[in-house]
């Protein structure tokens, strides 16, 4: 069946018609019989991908079965197989016909409206998709507890962050992290599901990282602030693409954000004016020192050791190891116009060979030795 068959959405099985007997009724059970023969046959033709023959055997059935029951059901197989096809507005009359057309099923309005949901998705209409799940949120009973807590939080998040709409993008991101609180071992949850999380939290921290070369130093420093919550949180998922989309925005965030500070402290060294290149440099180690501040942040939010173990994860962990110690070794590199301190050579391991270096050459050697391959998940 469609990949995105997530509920428990299956028809009352109990008998349509009560009362005594007429003499058209069983002419009555005969249509009906057919055309749920009818049906079955599309339904297989459907789920053995020939959506088009599914889409005309059900409009043989809709001009010799008019006015059933089970006219909602045709439009929505032929949505489904239209989706199917990625021909999207012939997809989006479906649903919204089989919507409409079952008025005494909640258990079909919410198919239809999670359907009509992933076609807004894929024509990039969030607000009506926002508007479809919110109507699909006020049916619980006939959703699972993940898809209600977790999956439609998910592709709320996601759309209010593309939005620009944080604080709905958060709240909704709140409902999720409370969800996987109480299911932290990430086995027992479907991966279908672990990948709209990841990908909602992805979208939030992405978003929120907009207009990064514009920003000076402090907004980019809150900016990341905000995002690497989600960001840390996608990388612990560990089952899809979003989440090695994640690592590489985290990383690459940082590295950009440390080169902001960092690309023009060798001239300090050789500037007329030492006063005021000393004044720069203090200025760096400030904001080197936030930026220590923000790794240590993040490194409080992480969940207990052991609890997650999977490659993408340990390369976050050996990130955040890497920048703190490149941060480190420029606390204590020599101030402008002296020479290194003993604090210096000892944490750098320097051998004698090296100790006449210039600054530019000494960055050279021991940043080689911490920068991490960055591979783009896009690529």
């Amino acid at each position: 069946m469609f990949r995105y068959g997530i509920f428990l959405l299956l028809l009352c099985s109990c008998g349509l018609f009560s009362g005594k007997k007429n003499p058209r009724e069983g002419v009555r059970n005969i249509r009906i019989d057919a055309g749920e023969k009818g049906l079955k046959r599309a339904e297989e033709l459907y789920d053995n991908n020939y959506y088009q023959k599914a889409i005309d055997q059900i409009e043989k059935l809709e001009v010799k079965y008019q006015s059933t029951y089970l006219e909602p059901e045709y439009h929505f197989l032929k949505g489904k197989a239209y989706l199917q096809m990625t021909d999207l507005d012939q997809a989006e009359d479906s649903f919204r016909a089989a919507y409409h057309l079952w008025t005494r099923s909640e258990a079909g309005r919410a198919k239809a409206l999670y359907y009509l949901a992933l076609v807004y998705e894929q024509q990039s209409q969030d607000d009506k998709m926002i508007a479809s799940l919110l109507e699909l949120s006020r049916l619980p009973e006939q959703l699972q507890e993940r898809v209600y807590r977790l999956d439609i939080p998910a592709k709320l998040s996601s759309a209010y962050s593309r939005e620009d709409n944080l604080k709905e993008a958060k709240r909704y991101s709140e409902m999720m992290e409370a969800y996987l609180k109480k299911h932290i071992a990430h086995k027992q949850l479907p991966s279908e599901s672990l990948n709209l999380v990841a990908k909602s939290l992805f979208e939030i921290a992405d978003n929120s990282l907009k207009n990064w070369e514009t920003r000076d130093f402090e907004q980019k420093l809150d900016s990341l602030k905000y995002s690497q919550f989600y960001l840390l949180r996608a990388i612990e998922m560990g089952v899809s693409p979003w989440t090695e989309k994640a690592i590489y925005l985290y990383e690459q965030s940082y590295r950009e954000l440390l080169d902001y500070v960092l690309n023009d402290w060798t001239n300090l060294y050789y500037q007329q004016n030492k006063v005021s290149a000393r004044r720069d440099q203090k200025r760096k180690l400030r904001q080197l020192e936030k930026i220590s501040h923000l790794l240590r942040d993040i490194e409080l939010k992480q969940l207990p050791k052991g609890v997650i173990q999977h490659d993408i994860y340990k390369r976050y962990l050996l990130v955040n190891k890497a920048y703190k110690k490149e941060i480190e070794i420029y606390y204590l590199e020599p101030e402008v116009g002296e020479g290194l301190t003993d604090a210096a050579k000892k944490l750098l391991g320097m051998s004698k060979e090296i100790r006449g270096l210039k600054p530019k050459q000494l960055l050279k050697k021991y940043k080689k030795q911490i920068q991490l391959p960055v591979k783009d998940p896009n690529l």
